[in-house]
């Protein structure tokens, strides 16, 4: 008897657990995979990935109670590196990089609850300091210091 019952109650929560999850794919119109993840109770949940047209992966990263959580990268229609950013809550938030398709590092800084917060840094594709200054709350804030691709001062903005 109580194999029986033990036996129910696996197979009620294998079902509730399979009707509560889907697995979820769509297309591009060129019949292309556009985006691949799962459903849990309507609502997007765990590793997602998205794709370009052109079948590259387009951003990659986790979802819970359907809002972007934890690290994210976000790729250019070549392949190549675009973006890491963290989220927490449907935010950004914590580092942030940005790269140009030659693989240099375009941008670096930190987000607080979705805005940039502290020091930023730009950089030309040659790798040279593009621009350095703060944010505070999203804005920018005090001395921001722009250079020439070569590296020397361009101007200094307050």
């Amino acid at each position: 008897m109580k194999r029986k019952v033990l036996f129910s109650i696996v197979l009620l929560l294998f079902i509730f657990i399979s009707c509560s999850q889907k697995n979820y794919k769509s297309y591009h119109e060129n019949g292309n995979l556009a985006s691949i993840g799962n459903y849990v109770n309507e609502k997007q949940e765990g590793e997602w990935k998205y794709y370009h047209e052109n079948g590259q992966l387009s951003n990659t990263g986790r979802i819970k109670n359907g809002k972007y959580e934890g690290e994210w990268k976000f790729y250019f229609e070549n392949g190549d590196l675009f973006n890491i950013v963290n989220y927490k809550n449907g935010k950004e938030e914590g580092e942030c990089k940005f790269y140009h398709e030659n693989d240099q590092l375009l941008s670096v800084g930190e987000n607080e609850n979705g805005k940039e917060e502290g020091e930023w840094k730009s950089f030309h594709e040659n790798g040279k300091l593009s621009s350095v200054g703060s944010f505070e709350n999203g804005k920018e804030e005090g001395e921001w210091k722009v250079y020439h691709e070569n590296g020397n001062l361009y101007q200094i903005r307050l």
